[in-house]
C-alpha cells in the first residue's frame, strides 16, 4: 500500500499537506467555528468534537448524518477536488498542534467518496510531533515496566493472560511489573524503565483520562505530574504506550497531551479499544519497535 504523510505546518495558522514530496494541497485553515452539515443540521466543529470526545456516548444530534458531513469536511481539507485516483493506502499524520491531532480523522471521507477511512479498513495515524533529544532505545536491551490491570468484571481486560504473552515477545529484556499506584511510582523510582506500557481500563471525561489501577482510578495528569519530580525517570523514560480506551484524545488540557510533554513517544488508542484487537496490536507494536528497532505497522 501506499502511505499518504500528511504534515501540518502551523506557524502561520495554516497547514500544509504532502502526499512524500508532492503537495495534495496548499495552506488551509480549520477554525473551530466552521459550521458542518447542512440546512437546520448544522453545528459548529469545536461542538461536534466535544461530543465526539467527552463521553462513551454521544448526543443524539451527533448521528451518523453529522459525523458523515464531518468526514466530508476533512476530506475536503486534503482534496478540495476529488483526487485523480481513489485513495488506497495508510493515511498518517504529523502535527505539532494539539488541536489537529484531535481531529477525528479515521471518519474522513475522500471528497468524491462516500465512505469513511475506518470503514473501508484503512489505518489511520496521528503523531503529534514535537523537537526532542535522543529518543532511541538501547539496541540490546531495554528496562520494560508492564502494567496489567482487570478492574471491571462486566468488561474483563483478561490482563492475567494478556501480559505473559507479552513476556513470551519480549524475553531478552529486562521486565517489571506492577498493578497499583504504589507499585508504579516505586517502580519508576527503583529502577526507571526505557518504556513504561499500561494495559487495563481508561475513561475520558471532560477531557480528563483515568487510568483504571488495581488500588483505585489514577488521572493521567498525576501520573505526568509524577514523572515530573524523578529526573531519572525523565532521563531514562523514551515510550509510554496506553493501551487502554481514550489514551489518545489529545485534549489540549487533558491528561494524555500533559504525559506526551513528559516522553518523546506516547502510543494510545484514541477511541475504543476492543480487547482481543487491543491484545493482538501491543504484540505486534512491542515487537516491531523494541525487538526489531522498526517502525510499528
Amino acid at each position: 500500500m501506499t502511505a499518504l504523510t500528511v504534515e501540518f505546518a502551523t506557524r502561520n495558522g495554516s497547514l500544509a499537506i504532502r502526499a512524500h514530496s508532492m503537495v495534495v494541497n496548499g495552506n488551509v485553515s480549520i477554525r473551530p467555528d466552521e459550521s458542518i452539515g447542512t440546512g437546520q443540521h448544522q453545528r459548529r466543529l469545536a461542538a461536534i468534537l466535544e461530543a465526539l470526545r467527552g463521553n462513551y456516548y454521544s448526543p443524539p444530534w451527533c448521528d451518523t448524518a453529522t459525523q458523515t458531513a464531518l468526514g466530508a469536511y476533512l476530506g475536503r481539507l486534503l482534496w478540495p477536488e476529488a483526487p485523480v485516483s481513489p485513495f488506497q493506502g495508510e493515511l498518517r499524520i504529523v502535527t505539532d498542534d494539539a488541536m489537529i491531532a484531535s481531529l477525528p480523522w479515521p471518519l474522513m471521507i475522500p471528497t468524491g467518496g462516500t465512505i469513511c477511512l475506518a470503514a473501508e479498513g484503512y489505518p489511520v495515524s496521528i503523531s503529534l510531533a514535537k523537537p526532542s533529544g535522543d529518543t532511541g532505545l538501547p539496541a540490546k536491551q531495554c528496562k520494560i515496566l508492564l502494567i496489567g490491570t482487570d478492574t471491571d468484571s462486566a468488561v474483563p481486560t483478561k490482563a492475567d493472560d494478556h501480559l505473559p504473552d507479552l513476556a513470551a515477545v519480549l524475553g531478552r529484556h529486562a521486565l517489571s511489573y506492577a498493578k497499583t499506584s504504589t507499585e508504579l511510582i516505586d517502580a519508576l523510582r527503583r529502577d526507571p524503565p526505557h518504556v513504561l506500557y499500561f494495559y487495563g481500563h481508561g475513561t475520558l471525561v471532560g477531557g480528563q483520562l483515568t487510568l483504571h489501577m488495581q488500588d483505585g482510578p489514577l488521572l493521567a495528569t498525576d501520573l505526568a505530574a509524577q514523572l515530573a519530580r524523578l529526573p531519572s525517570v525523565r532521563n531514562n523514560l523514551r515510550v509510554i504506550y496506553l493501551n487502554c480506551c481514550w489514551g489518545g484524545t489529545m485534549d489540549p488540557f487533558g491528561g494524555p497531551k500533559s504525559l506526551a510533554e513528559r516522553v518523546p513517544v506516547l502510543i494510545a488508542n484514541r477511541m475504543n479499544a476492543l480487547v482481543d484487537v487491543a491484545q493482538l496490536q501491543a504484540i505486534e507494536v512491542m515487537n516491531c519497535l523494541v525487538n526489531e528497532g522498526t517502525p510499528p505497522p
